[in-house]
């Protein structure tokens, strides 16, 4: 019989009984929105620069990557601090791709 549901307290309902999930939908975007704004906090130091960056503000655990312009991985590894330094010896320009979970964001480094 189909006719009756289980919400997920354990409330048991009849199947026309409408159920309101407004709250649950708002808290996932405020949690987006604050995933968000937290992974675009980073910041890259100097830049640009004679290849040695400072990198501040990362999540622990967020993937870091640096991309030549060819789209070439050059380096990449799981953040476990807050800050990482990265050496670069080649002049010229890269991408630095921050992601955590599902949110990522790429920004400009140049090495001079």
């Amino acid at each position: 019989d189909n006719s009756v549901g289980q919400l997920g307290d354990g409330t048991m309902i009849d199947r026309s009984t409408p159920v309101q999930v407004i709250s649950l939908c708002s808290s996932i975007t405020t949690l987006e929105s604050e995933l968000e704004q937290e992974i675009n906090s980073f910041s890259v130091q100097p830049n640009p620069s004679n290849g040695i960056f400072l990198i501040k503000n990362l999540k622990n655990g967020s993937h870091l990557q640096v991309l030549n312009t060819l789209g070439q991985i050059e380096l990449e590894e799981t953040i476990t601090n807050t800050e990482k330094q990265i050496s670069i010896l080649k002049p010229g320009i890269y991408f630095l791709k921050v992601s955590f979970l599902s949110k990522a964001v790429t920004k400009s480094l140049i090495v001079e």
